[in-house]
């Protein structure tokens, strides 16, 4: 079985030029006799493709090839385009930006376009008055960041590791690979050290649209109550920050992970927070983790405000 699924892969990408690669583990569906492979670069786009094989022989041929390497970028009165990576290398110029890599723990240098002039493109310089940007990618992970933000640091919208064949990272705490196309949003914190304490947060991977929205759209359902205490106020900041990407309060955040204003009725504070700071304390569903990184700085103080909010919002 293994051989077979090496002698497709090999087959499925014989079928292409000299300058295709694939990335991603390769399946071979027997039912369908389909070979799929999650992405295939053909110059600078990247497909997801699936071949069939012709009875009784290694060949194979192109069922379905879906373009993945695009962006569609809208704002609060729906989509205003999309761009293709070909689109944006032929109007924008690639630029290199070398990072300290907070998932991989090293210095690392990618590929890419810098963001601003991506959205200076698309939305014109009207974007600079706008308040928030909401990027959002595969997996239902929504990152977002004011606009003043954007404007105060420098960014990249990478869709190649300069110094690596194939676009994934090697997670330094767990040795497992992660597919980083079609883009992979990530942040100048060499010349500004101070995105250091950001750790990975708002570096989206797998990135696939951007949307300008007013703050309020984004997380006026979150807002905390009038009057609520200075700490309930640093807690939406950092629950906002480190938490509405993938979970939701009131139903605005993230589309990963599920609502998490309820857990404030479900456990007490000490439990809410081993949920927040240990990986497994609880017994809950691995959508529903939210636990912070250990390289955040003052992480006990960053989860006591978190449960305060929380526990506003549970009123």
């Amino acid at each position: 079985m293994k051989m077979l699924k090496k002698l497709g892969y090999f087959a499925a990408i014989c079928c292409f030029s000299q300058y295709t690669f694939a990335d991603g583990p390769v399946t071979f569906d027997f039912d369908s006799e389909t070979l799929k492979i999650p992405t295939v670069h053909i110059g600078l786009d990247q497909y997801e493709v699936d071949m069939k094989q012709k009875a009784g022989s290694l060949d194979f041929s192109v069922t379905s090839a879906k373009l993945i390497s695009k962006l569609e970028f809208s704002n609060s009165d729906g989509l205003i385009g999309t761009k293709t990576l070909t689109e944006l290398a032929e109007l924008l110029p690639i630029k290199e930006m070398e990072v300290y890599d907070p998932i991989e723990n090293r210095n690392k240098t990618y590929r890419g376009f810098a963001t601003n002039d991506v959205l200076d493109l698309v939305y014109g310089k009207s974007w600079r008055e706008g308040e928030e940007f909401a990027v959002a990618a595969l997996d239902g992970y929504v990152s977002s960041n004011s606009v003043e933000h954007y404007l105060t640091y420098n960014s990249l919208l990478a869709f190649e590791d300069a110094n690596r064949p194939q676009f994934i990272l090697i997670k330094a705490k767990d040795g497992k690979y992660v597919e980083l196309g079609p883009f992979f949003l990530v942040w100048d914190n060499i010349n500004s050290p101070e995105l250091l304490d950001f750790v990975s947060y708002g570096w989206p991977w797998q990135s696939i649209s951007f949307d300008l929205v007013t703050f309020n759209e984004r997380f006026g359902k979150a807002i905390p109550p009038e009057g609520s205490s200075e700490q309930v106020q640093k807690g939406f900041k950092s629950t906002r920050k480190f938490c509405l990407a993938c979970h939701t309060v009131n139903g605005n955040g993230g589309w990963l992970g599920g609502d998490i204003a309820f857990s404030a009725n479900k456990f007490d504070d000490a439990t809410i927070k081993s949920y927040i700071t240990e990986p497994g304390a609880i017994d809950v569903d691995a959508s529903g983790s939210m636990v912070l990184r250990d390289e955040l700085p003052n992480r006990d103080q960053v989860a006591d405000d978190i449960i305060a909010y929380l526990n506003a919002m549970a009123q």
